[in-house]
């Protein structure tokens, strides 16, 4: 490569970005400009570092299944590649093998669907015929089971599948093209069957089509103590859950459209699985590697918009787009397979650590739910380090990677990534019986000596704003509490969940809530090294999928685990109720306060406005009654008021002239 000076990589920021166009298979392939002219560059085995025109550029073997480009793009220039993409050898090796023939299962709607007249239909069928267009080619379709249909390729009978994940591909002896197209395996069950994670295989009949890679993936990893039906296509499955032959069956989220194709209104998709993640492509028999090069550049060729138009065509992928749709970028940092430290800290409820036993809690139970979701993997890192030590190298970037159960503050915003909260505490203060009385708020605190874990942000909160307040700083929540327990502290401010179950685990009965925190609520993130960004947007779309039931089930799980294991189940319940009903008073009283100013201020000005218009008629009465004196008085006539009995009570001018 030294002896192509003028060879460069341009229109790309990084790597990742890089990545994130162009489709890497088994080999790297990298398109670059060298004076106007479309250069491959194929890069074989180990991973290699290229040092072109200053630019250093990194290959790597490992597969990476991207989204599809856009457009058919040149990815080094952005320019539309020009409409004939194939070399005159590759014209060539077509014009060579005019009978080109790939086989499907029949009835695997809506990729596949074989008409009453014998034609095709579907996703898989619109995405070939664009492809055909593109390459100026006409592949044939045969119908066959998927098993047979494998077989003929592998003895050269047949010469590719419509659909397979690239691993399986190879796992065949077959070689794999670019994926083009995501199908997510889902399982479909009756709609008041109780199905939540593929633990509940066990004692079940699954149906599953008969040689389909994903299915039978699935069983191999969670089905060890289901009964397995195999069945020919995905209709067969629906009807053998639909007359209970089976309890549930695994096929694909988009099998939606067959459950209202058919009327199969009774079943549903229970539980989606968000980690297979692979694209899907084209399996080649083994001895036409031109097939694959001349497949992966019309693949290439096809813009985006057009392989949306097909599935939107086709099916209603939203329930699956709306909870994870990951873009490229994202697909491409996912495949380089980072592994991800994440430090152990014992700090229940989020992580209980107990001698023996792996670590638990809401933390580890929303890692164990991201990673299903996503696919990726959370290596759990136990060490001596302090938080304020895995503070410093998560911002060095030397590990740890992630962090849970943080505060996101200002502060460490500038040299942190955070995701999205997924969990929420309110801040209340702990003392002593003794001072149950006397502390209402932190105004009553003056004087007195608060515990805070060094380095958390409620330390950090509490010294900026109320500086006035004595603090002592302990290693974590625990040691603060105890400062309280054993009088070396007059008070502790903290979360309610883990401070309550500080109180409870180590039996404290002398310490209380005795006042709620000046704070809003304890909001806990993910805090991510700042050279990631993919990690924090992978993240939040995995949060977004988490529903509002499994969000209650992991805290409520937890809520009676960390006790009931101690033997203070009927404590915590009163613990429990009691922080409730205190809770409930502060909402109401907060609430009632605001009303009651809402309703002074209205009284208030209702009575301005009364008082205005009672000046308005009073002043309007004076200057009637002052037009009527001056009438009277200066009337010719006479005019007077009497009483009964005569005697008068008012004359007017005239009437005392004449009297004069």
């Amino acid at each position: 490569m030294g002896e192509e000076p003028g060879l460069k990589l341009d229109g790309f920021n990084d790597w990742t970005d890089y990545c994130s166009c162009v489709k890497i298979n088994y080999l790297s392939k990298f398109i670059l400009s060298n004076t106007g002219e479309v250069t491959e560059i194929l890069l074989k085995n180990l991973v290699k570092t290229l040092v072109i025109s200053g630019f250093i550029i990194f290959a790597c073997s490992m597969p990476l299944f991207a989204q599809n480009p856009p457009a058919n793009k040149n990815l080094a220039t952005g320019q539309f590649l020009p409409k004939n993409l194939l070399t005159p050898e590759e014209q060539n090796w077509l014009k060579t093998h005019p009978d080109i023939q790939f086989g499907f299962a029949e009835n695997f709607e809506p990729f596949f669907i074989l008409n009453k007249d014998g034609t095709h239909s579907g996703v898989l069928v619109d995405i070939f015929k664009l492809l055909n267009e593109s390459l100026g080619m006409n592949i044939g379709i045969q119908v066959a089971p998927l098993p047979d249909t494998l077989q003929k390729v592998k003895n050269l009978e047949v010469d590719g599948i419509l659909a397979m994940q690239p691993k399986n591909a190879v796992k065949n002896g077959l070689l794999p093209t670019d994926g083009y197209i995501h199908a997510y395996p889902a399982i479909i069950a009756h709609r008041d069957a109780k199905f939540s994670n593929p633990a509940d295989f066990a004692g079940k009949t699954v149906a599953i089509i008969n040689k389909v890679y994903f299915a039978e993936d699935i069983i191999q990893r969670y089905g060890g103590q289901a009964n397995i039906l195999r069945v020919a296509n995905s209709l067969e499955g629906l009807k053998a859950v639909q007359n209970n032959s089976a309890d549930c069956y695994i096929g694909l989220a988009s099998d939606e459209f067959t459950l209202n194709k058919y009327q199969f209104f009774g079943l549903e998709s229970k539980y989606i699985f968000f980690e297979y993640t692979d694209l899907v492509g084209y399996a080649i028999r083994s001895d036409w590697p031109e097939l694959v090069s001349i497949l992966n550049k019309g693949i290439a060729s096809i813009p985006e918009t057009k392989f949306e138009a097909i599935v939107s065509k086709w099916m209603n992928m939203h329930s699956v787009d709306k909870h994870l749709r990951l873009t490229g970028r994202e697909l491409a940092w996912l495949a380089l397979d980072h592994r991800i430290r994440v430090p152990v800290f014992d700090t229940p409820p989020h992580i209980i650590l107990r001698k023996g036993a792996e670590p638990v809690g809401i933390s580890i139970d929303y890692l164990n739910l991201l990673s299903k979701r996503t696919g990726m993997k959370f290596d759990l890192v136990f060490s001596a380090k302090t938080i304020s030590e895995a503070l410093d190298g998560i911002k060095m970037h030397q590990g740890p990677d992630l962090i849970t159960a943080m505060e996101q503050t200002p502060k460490r915003e500038k040299s942190i990534l955070f995701s999205k909260n997924y969990f929420k505490s309110p801040y209340v203060i702990f003392s002593t019986t003794e001072n149950e009385e006397s502390i209402s708020g932190m105004t009553d605190l003056v004087g007195m000596t608060i515990a805070l874990p060094k380095g958390a942000a409620i330390y950090t909160m509490v010294k900026s704003e109320y500086p006035q307040l004595t603090i002592d700083g302990y290693a974590t929540d625990a040691q603060a509490i105890d400062a309280v327990a054993e009088g070396k502290a007059d008070a502790y401010i903290g979360s309610l969940t883990l401070g309550s179950f500080l109180v409870l685990e180590k039996a404290l009965p002398r310490l209380r809530i005795v006042a709620p925190g000046p704070f809003d609520d304890q909001a806990f993130s993910l805090g991510i090294r700042n050279d990631w960004s993919e990690l924090v947007s992978i993240i939040n779309k995995g949060l977004a999928t988490i529903t509002a039931e499994e969000h209650a089930v992991i805290q409520n799980k937890y809520i009676s685990i960390r006790y009931e294991d101690s033997g203070r189940a009927v404590l915590v319940k009163w613990f429990i109720l009691i922080g409730g009903l205190v809770s409930g008073i502060l909402l109401i009283f907060v609430l009632w306060n605001y009303t009651l100013k809402k309703l002074v201020k209205q009284r208030t000005i209702d009575l301005k406005n009364e008082m205005s218009e009672h000046i308005r008629t009073n002043e309007a009465l004076i200057e009637s009654e002052e037009q009527y004196r001056g009438l009277v008085d200066n009337a010719v006539s006479g005019v007077f008021k009497s009483r009964i009995d005569g005697q008068l009570i008012f004359v007017n001018k005239a009437i005392a002239l004449l009297c004069e």
